[in-house]
């Protein structure tokens, strides 16, 4: 059932996508990264001229596929990958869409890191800090992972997972 409120009230909604054999039906992913915390986690400390490129990451993983990632430098999308069976998978088409204009660029993830292997190639690539719900039982070891390449963690506590 979709409940329909007046346009200055949010809306409360669930969005359905027909597949073969059956229908996906899941809550509408109505917050952004706009509206979340940013809480950095770890020992690097986040520049604050990097703040507005992890809410825009944040929110641009949020409208991509599945397993997004998403890279902003100066206010600008420079590389996404989405889609994928694999965050990492999606983290090196990021990097290989970014090319140079990976380095010094910040990275939003739409649902936490289950391994440190994607955070450890986008600290490779010269990605500097890295957005993300969290929430993960491996939380810590992808932060510690970070934390050894000097790439600032920030986690939201918002998850977007798009299919």
């Amino acid at each position: 059932m979709v409940e329909i409120h007046d346009l200055g009230q949010a809306r409360d909604q669930v969005e359905a996508r027909r597949l073969w054999g059956g229908n996906l039906v899941q809550g509408s992913d109505n917050p952004t990264a706009f509206e979340a915390e940013l809480n950095v986690v770890g020992t690097q400390a986040l520049d604050p001229g990097h703040g507005p490129d992890c809410r825009l990451a944040q929110t641009l993983a949020k409208h991509l596929k599945s397993n997004a990632i998403s890279l902003v430098k100066d206010g600008m999308l420079v590389g996404a990958g989405a889609g994928q069976m694999s965050r990492v998978d999606s983290c090196r088409i990021a990097v290989e869409k970014a090319g140079d204009r990976v380095q010094g660029a910040v990275a939003g993830s739409d649902a936490f890191f289950p391994f440190p292997d994607g955070p450890e190639l986008l600290a490779k690539a010269g990605v500097v800090a890295i957005v993300q719900p969290g929430g993960s039982v491996k939380d810590e070891a992808v932060t510690a992972a970070c934390d050894a390449r000097e790439v600032v963690m920030v986690h939201t506590g918002v998850r977007h997972f798009r299919h």
